[in-house]
């Protein structure tokens, strides 16, 4: 009975090879992996059909998703619904907007705001040389000057700094070199060596009185160019107080500093040590910075469901439901941004005013529709979102900014 029961369950059984489990032969797919069952090499041909149906098909959700974007709630409703399979899943929509968004504001240089001026080769350079622009580009880049002037302060600083240090190093050298050769000198009894011995002290006499002569010049041009010689960071790190010289900041390296200003707590010297980086190498800083911005979306979306959860309590909406609401509303937001981004012409303040209140608008009647209370209930939480929203921004930025100082 046993070999009878065999015989009947071979035939119309089909064993995948991906996982080994056991299907029926009629099956499409397994059961266990969901890979597909009676495969066979296809050609050349079919595998070009199949890469382009998937992409067609990628585009056919992506499109949906995008059209369903723009009807307040409506992609959260159907996702909570369990309608899934013509559209993105919220993760994935959140994920191709941000990175469009941030690709698209990349190749307009857009980031380029994040880049500190530094000083031309032609020479210092306070302000910014707007003689080819409109007045009202002038006006608007004048509060860069400050910036510049600060930025070219402390360079020149490092710079003469740098220089007197180099000087001051060569001289102590050489008054050293023309004491032990004066010592030789007199020491000498043959009057040939004695003679060359002189001749090389007179060499270094000379180019000691010029090298106290160029530290003198070098000094002297301080007050031209208009930059303290001597300028003082004061500051307050975690209970502990630092005046530290500007000069030593911008040349010394930054063990010599903590050894120097006696930076002992670990917080203290986490902090400085990102403003020295900061200092030397304020671009790639900001650059570093700009490339980690898509967290600070990440960790406001998850900060911003938690008060979700709090404000929805007594409703049976999971963690997970307000988490998907918030990634279709960013989704909406960048793709608004895409679009704004696009445009050819600047905008108005009428036209901006317009935006601002269809974007409150549109985050009002999502709200509306996924929670399905009264209006008045709505509008209540909607303002007191948009309140908590503001720290929870400046919250999740700070958490990154922080994290990212300690890895730059």
């Amino acid at each position: 009975m046993l070999s009878l029961g065999i015989a009947n369950l071979m035939p119309d059984s089909y064993i995948c090879p991906n996982c080994g489990t056991e299907n029926s032969k009629e099956a499409s797919f397994c059961q266990q992996c969901s890979q597909k069952t009676h495969l066979s090499l296809k050609s050349v041909f079919r595998m070009l059909l199949d890469f382009f149906a998937n992409i067609i098909d990628y585009d056919s959700k992506l499109f949906s998703s995008l059209r369903g974007l723009f009807i307040p709630g409506f992609l959260t409703t159907q996702y909570l619904a369990n309608k899934r399979v013509s559209y993105l899943s919220p993760i994935r929509l959140f994920i191709f907007t941000m990175f469009a968004t941030f690709a698209l504001m990349s190749f307009l240089n857009i980031d380029s705001i994040f880049q500190i001026k530094r000083l031309e080769s032609g020479g210092i350079h306070f302000g910014v040389n707007n003689t080819e622009k409109g007045v009202k580009t002038q006006e608007r880049d004048k509060s860069y000057t400050l910036l510049d002037e600060v930025y070219g302060n402390l360079k020149v600083s490092s710079l003469i700094g740098k220089l007197q240090k180099e000087l001051v190093n060569e001289i102590t050298s050489v008054e050293t070199s023309i004491t032990k050769l004066s010592e030789k000198e007199q020491s000498q009894t043959n009057s040939q060596k004695k003679k060359t011995l002189a001749t090389k002290l007179n060499e270094k006499k000379a180019y000691l009185n010029h090298l106290k002569s160029s530290l003198k010049k070098l000094k002297d041009i301080v007050p031209l160019l208009k930059v303290k010689k001597k300028e003082t960071i004061y500051m307050t790190l975690f209970g502990s107080n630092y005046e530290i010289d500007v000069v030593d900041f911008n040349t010394l390296s930054y063990p010599e500093i903590a050894s120097k200003y006696k930076i002992k707590s670990f917080m203290d010297n986490m902090v400085l040590k990102q403003m020295y980086k900061f200092n030397h190498d304020s671009n790639a800083f900001l650059s570093f910075l700009f490339q980690n911005l898509t967290w600070v979306f990440f960790v406001e979306l998850l900060l911003l469901s938690v008060f979700f959860k709090l404000f929805y309590i007594r409703t049976k909406h999971k963690y997970v439901e307000h988490f998907i609401f918030n990634l279709n509303i960013r989704s909406y937001l960048f793709t608004i941004s895409i679009i704004i981004l696009l445009m050819p012409f600047s905008f108005p303040t009428w036209l901006v005013l317009s935006i601002l209140v269809g974007l409150f608008s549109y985050v009002f009647l999502s709200l509306k529709k996924v929670y399905q209370q009264s209006y008045l209930m709505t509008l209540i939480k909607f303002l007191l979102m948009v309140f908590f929203e503001v720290f929870i921004i400046i919250l999740s930025f700070a958490m990154v900014l922080f994290i990212t100082s300690l890895f730059f």
